[in-house]
Parts: C-alpha cells; structure tokens; sequence
C-alpha cells in the first residue's frame, strides 16, 4: 500500500493514543528477579532476560507501544555466546 494514500486507522494521530500507561518499576520489586539469577544457571536459561513489561491488563511483552525492554543477567565469570541483534538494539555497558 503506498504511503501517500489515506489509511484507516490512521499511521499518525494528533495526539498520542495507547492502551499502555507511564510505567516505574521499583528496584524492591524487581531485585527477586535479579537474584532468581543466581540460581537459574545457564544450563537451564542461555539468556537470562529481564523484560520491563507495561503492566497494563492484556500485556504480555511490550514496554512501551512499539518498544521492548528487556535487560540480560551476565554473572561474573560467565561467558554468553555472541548474539546477533539488530541494529537498533540499545546496549549498555
């Protein structure tokens, strides 16, 4: 479909609109999360990821509309195989 056409719904609005809502997530709520690491070995999770989730009811994945935003748990004196990510992928040192 060509982009200069009319769309319905439209690809842009005036004013943004989602179901997802602003979203903080507390250290102290997630810190069980980020010692469940030391006990799930690499054996059993290659890739320990962490997803900030919305919390919005019927969400599964998204962060935010049309972002993901999971963070990975590398332990001291691990190794994880290199990945291939998009090019857009953010990284952290």
């Amino acid at each position: 479909m060509p982009g200069w056409t009319d769309h319905q719904p439209p690809l842009m609005w005036a004013s943004p609109r989602s179901a997802l809502k602003p979203a903080h997530w507390q250290y102290e709520r997630t810190r069980p999360a980020l010692v469940a690491a030391r006990v799930i070995g690499t054996d059993h999770a290659e890739r320990r990821s962490f997803i900030l989730r919305n919390p919005v009811p019927g969400n599964q994945f998204a962060t935010t509309r049309t972002l993901v935003g999971p963070y990975q748990s590398i332990l001291p004196g691990e190794r994880a195989r290199s990945q291939a990510c998009a090019q857009r992928a953010a990284r952290h040192p």
